[in-house]
């Protein structure tokens, strides 16, 4: 993972939640598609601020 702000892709939002949470998310894919963008942005938002 990269020290920026910023998520670079699907992949990173995915470890980040999964290190976060100790869980895993199979459900999540890492394609870059925008109903997979959609689907970690559910996931993401619950632990943002």
């Amino acid at each position: 993972m990269s020290a920026t702000p910023v998520i670079n892709n699907l992949y990173e939002a995915k470890a980040l939640l999964e290190m976060t949470r100790g869980a895993k998310f199979d459900e999540l894919k890492n394609f870059s598609t925008i109903a997979d963008a959609l689907a970690m942005h559910e996931k993401l938002m619950p632990y943002g601020i």
